[in-house]
């Protein structure tokens, strides 16, 4: 192209002056948009972005491209008539789609996203199926209590806010005895039997208000802070009769931990200091009665138990990899399973050690766990992802693996945001919840579960 003009100094000049205009391209994304010479500048020269090498040395590279394509570009506008200005009509929007597809899109795809290797395996019956009807996402204890109960709890996919109770592995429903509070609001947490505890936030300055609602009579009780509860996070018991919270206060170098359990019946109190916990913020994982002892994630990456008169039950067990326990820990008899719904950096990753056996899993790069559910023998643990990212084509997935050899022992793909939720009903039933995103609704699938799936 360039051999038929006569290329000047100056034409050159001016095209390497001209080509910097690339920088001005707008970026946009779904909230803002900002200049391309600003975002490639914080990244490159402020080192804002955090990200690694490699992914700089590409951007760095579109940059490179970008500039010199725009180089190119204008030296032939410079190097022959006036007319060819009008190529920038068409080349100005190329270059804009050239940037938002390699900046936003490609090179973002390689780094953050890795291709699924695993393939569909197993054949698991469905048992029944529920029309309109989904799992709710509400907080157990850190133990199978549920599972063994063969329980879980099921909402509407089409009327949010109600709620029913699946006992057994046939899709049996039963309505509950609860009388909802008239404030807006949800449940958070539930306990084998019936026993719910319901939430609702407002106010100036928004506050939690809580409300245990009772499985025989129904009642929606209200729960009063006390008053010098600063931040009241409750917890249900286990047997659903009492509810728990820790209070902090500093003596000196150190923090005293008390557990304070309140009987629902009653409203009596109790306080009780947790010797040795005087260090960490403790989150309680569970409760296990008005009396009882209470199980506690410490950051980073350890568990551990006390009993009800305050004193090291168990542990401290570590985590390991995986420092942020939370509510992401299960304990099983004598062992454990923890995993992550988050990394800012590297796969998503399962530890257990349980009797039958200890490992890891790592999930690829690109999905996220979305919930994980363990059976009530620790033989299988279940595992639902989906993906956080608005790029690519990332699959979601629910996958389970045997703890003995952690071997894959069933998978199943489905569309992007399905978003499956599990729930174990004994030890060789599982309820998935599936959404039909077209129809706008959703069903519940209970699968059963053969028996050398779990390594019988």
């Amino acid at each position: 192209m360039f051999a038929a003009v006569a290329v000047t100094g100056r034409a050159v000049l001016k095209a390497l002056i001209a080509s910097f205009s690339v920088y001005l391209l707008p970026v946009f994304t779904v909230h803002i948009f900002y200049f391309w010479g600003w975002a490639i500048g914080a990244e490159l020269l402020a080192g804002k972005s955090g990200r690694e090498p490699a992914w700089l040395a590409a951007d760095a590279a579109l940059a490179f491209g970008l500039q010199a394509g725009a180089f190119l570009l204008f030296l032939w506008i410079f190097s022959g008539r006036a007319w060819r200005w009008f190529a920038l009509v068409a080349a100005v929007p190329a270059f804009e789609v050239a940037l938002t597809w390699a900046y936003l899109l490609a090179i973002p795809g390689i780094f953050l996203i890795e291709a699924e290797t695993a393939t569909e395996t197993g054949d698991w019956p469905i048992a029944c199926r529920i029309e309109d009807a989904t799992l709710l996402p509400v907080r157990a204890p850190a133990y199978p209590d549920l599972a063994r109960a063969q329980e879980a709890w099921v909402g509407s996919a089409t009327a949010p806010g109600s709620w029913r109770r699946m006992t057994g592995t046939d899709c049996r429903l039963e309505e509950t005895a609860h009388r909802r509070p008239s404030e807006r609001g949800s449940l958070i947490a539930v306990a084998a039997g019936g026993a719910a505890l319901f939430t609702a936030h407002g106010g100036d300055p928004p506050v939690s208000r809580y409300w245990h609602l009772d499985p025989v009579s129904g009642a929606a009780a209200e729960l009063t802070a006390p008053e010098a509860a600063k931040y009241w996070k409750l917890t249900l018991s286990r047997d659903g009769q009492a509810v728990g919270w820790i209070e902090s206060e500093r003596r000196g170098q150190h923090w005293e931990r008390r557990l304070k359990t309140r009987a629902v019946a009653t409203g009596r109190e109790r306080s009780v200091v947790l010797s040795g916990l005087d260090r960490g913020q403790p989150e309680i994982l569970a409760l296990d009665g008005f009396e009882g002892g209470v199980t506690i994630a410490l950051y980073p990456g350890k568990v551990l138990a006390f009993d009800g008169a305050g004193a090291p039950a168990w542990g401290p067990i570590d985590t390991g990899d995986i420092k942020h326990v939370g509510r992401y820990f299960t304990r099983i008899g004598d062992g454990w399973v923890a995993w992550e719904i988050y990394r800012d950096k590297g796969r998503e990753r399962i530890i257990w050690d349980l009797p039958q056996g200890a490992g890891r899993h790592e999930v690829p790069l690109g999905s996220s766990i979305n919930d994980l559910v363990v059976s009530p023998d620790g033989a299988l643990i279940v595992v639902s992802t989906s993906t956080g990212l608005n790029i690519g084509a990332v699959r979601d997935s629910l996958f389970a693996l045997r703890t003995r050899d952690g071997a894959e022992v069933y998978r199943r793909f489905f569309r992007k945001y399905t978003r499956a939720r599990m729930a174990f009903l004994g030890a060789r039933h599982l309820a998935v919840t599936r959404a039909d995103l077209d129809q706008g609704g959703g069903w519940i699938e209970v699968l059963q579960v053969p028996p050398a799936a779990a390594g019988e």
